[in-house]
């Protein structure tokens, strides 16, 4: 908005713009897929009908104007895409190849996998990339609020919310992990949840840092949320991430503050049993070995035997899978190389991990980086972008704003700077600019 004189002038075209964006994270976190499929009792609603609206609704001014780009250098817009109509056209000869894969198996894989690349390299000008990282950690604070409240609930008097939703989906592995005391959301499998959380603390610390600085009471209650909630998931990998995370983002010394307070809380949390779930699956990881919950054992197994084999252009899509097989396969690089052949891993791969990191680490801010290496580590840890559910889009979405943000702080290499999102006029006279840096 701008103050002029006596009166307030919103800008519509901000307005639209938010609300097309919201779109995208409305249907990433109060639809999620698997209440989706749950309700409408179809496959096709695997398709996220609110997300992919936004999106188009956000690009379509790109395509109005001709923003449409194959080169990096262009100033915003839909960058590259003859990059993933090529992965497209591969991947699509090779299914041809493989009889036992259904057609609507290839398309469900092209939509889930290969078409959510394009939001990944979409640019954006900078005053929208900042309005809209700042709408998204707000809303995954909600999310997560709402999560770590009905798993507090279940656990302390016993409503049954997680219970109700893995009954109500019938999936079987939602109703495994109720009986082993781990929670279950409205999103589905607690490592959904988890990434969730990860997500929710990455891009509010990002915000606190090189947007707007956060109060210290709301810094610490998201950090409480995050960790009560990862811990209630009872996810290995998620608490050792967040914990890593944290310390690299806070343990200075103008984080020393929410250090103290959140290592007070995770105490009494700890006190309280909050954490009882992940540190029982860590003492029985130690106790079997493999603290991958049988992830690296199983692989091991497979590839003993010979049973497990990679070709490099024809894969396996369309076969059965054992279960052994599914907990071989569990990491998203190695279930690909598999179904797809070696090519499309590597292509994959690079599109949606190499490229963006090396753009992230050519901005040199040191937040976002950390914040990037762990999202990559936490997808990769297990197979959820490989499933034909909003997984990839949520991961996608994340580094498309990260990307974004990295240009809009290029050359600010102090972390610790600001950016103030909009002008303000006062008397004809403007105090502060665009992305002055305070």
């Amino acid at each position: 908005y701008k103050l002029e004189g006596n009166k307030m002038r919103i800008k519509i075209s901000d307005i639209k713009s938010n609300a097309t964006f919201l779109l995208i994270c409305m249907g990433l976190f109060f639809t999620p897929g698997i209440m989706r499929t749950t309700i409408v009792k179809s496959q096709w609603a695997l398709i996220n009908v609110l997300s992919w609206l936004g999106y188009f609704l956000l690009v379509k001014r790109f395509i109005k104007k001709g923003k449409i780009s194959v080169s990096r250098h262009n100033k915003y817009g839909v960058l590259n895409p003859l990059w993933i109509i090529l992965i497209i056209v591969l991947f699509i000869f090779e299914s041809m190849l493989l009889p036992e894969f259904e057609t609507i198996s290839k398309i469900k894989y092209i939509y889930a996998t290969i078409l959510p690349c394009c939001v990944l390299y979409t640019k954006l000008p900078k005053d929208e990339i900042v309005r809209y990282t700042k709408i998204f950690s707000y809303v995954l604070t909600v999310a997560g609020t709402i999560v770590v409240m009905c798993g507090v609930l279940d656990m302390f008097i016993g409503v049954g919310i997680g219970n109700f939703i893995a009954t109500f989906t019938g999936v079987d592995s939602l109703i495994e992990s109720v009986r082993q005391g781990r929670m279950v959301s409205y999103f589905g499998h607690p490592l959904l949840t988890t990434e969730i959380l990860i997500l929710c603390f990455s891009f509010n610390s990002i915000v606190n840092y090189c947007i707007k600085k956060q109060s210290i009471a709301y810094t610490v209650y998201y950090s409480i949320i995050c960790v009560v909630g990862i811990g209630l998931c009872g996810s290995k990998t998620g608490i050792i991430l967040i914990t890593i995370e944290f310390i690299f983002m806070y343990v200075n010394r103008r984080g020393l503050r929410y250090f103290i307070l959140i290592v007070i809380v995770a105490y009494l949390a700890y006190s309280y049993g909050l954490l009882d779930t992940v540190i029982g699956r860590f003492i029985a990881g130690f106790e079997s070995g493999d603290l991958t919950t049988g992830r690296n054992t199983a692989l091991a197994l497979v590839l003993q035997s010979g049973y497990l084999k990679f070709n490099f252009f024809v894969g396996h899509a369309g076969t059965e899978l054992s279960e052994r097989m599914i907990a071989a396969l569990e990491y998203p690089p190695l279930r690909w190389a598999y179904l797809f052949g070696i090519w499309f891993a590597i292509m994959i791969c690079v599109v949606l991990f190499i490229i963006p990191f090396v753009k992230i680490i050519k901005s040199r801010n040191m937040k976002i980086i950390i914040v990037a290496i762990t999202l990559i580590f936490d997808v990769n840890s297990y197979n959820g972008i490989t499933t034909q559910s909003d997984h990839m889009l949520l991961f996608c979405v994340a580094m498309f704003l990260l990307m974004n943000l990295c240009d809009a702080l290029r050359g600010k290499e102090n972390e610790n700077m600001y950016i103030s999102s909009k002008p303000v006029y006062i008397g004809g006279h403007t105090k502060g600019s665009n992305y002055n840096i305070k």
